[in-house]
């Protein structure tokens, strides 16, 4: 038992409950949000734009867990990758999700 629990236990008071996944509707403006600095020309370190694709292709992964659309990123690279990205995104918006910022491509 965490600590907190344990505060909680103690106290006589419930945990909190917490949300177990975001939304369907924050996964799909969170995409929005992601997908426009994917295609912001603004300069960027490589850092930032590693991150900025690191949390899309995982805001991708649970908007795909929420409606229960298969992916397998896992060991892809490159173009791989990317296709198999396009294709998840491809399948979000046939369940109905826009994924993408109206501007454009994603990367």
């Amino acid at each position: 038992m965490g600590l907190l629990s344990r505060w909680f236990a103690r106290a006589g008071r419930r945990r909190p409950d917490v949300p177990a996944r975001p939304s369907i509707e924050r996964l799909a403006a969170d995409l929005r949000r992601l997908s426009a600095d994917l295609q912001s020309t603004v300069p960027r370190s490589a850092i930032r734009q590693r991150a900025v694709v690191w949390a899309y292709e995982q805001t991708l992964r649970d908007a795909c867990d929420a409606l229960s659309v298969a992916y397998e990123l896992e060991g892809l690279g490159g173009l791989t990758r990317e296709l198999e990205c396009a294709r998840m995104e491809a399948e979000l918006q046939a369940a109905g999700l826009c994924t993408r910022h109206p501007a454009g491509r994603r990367r």
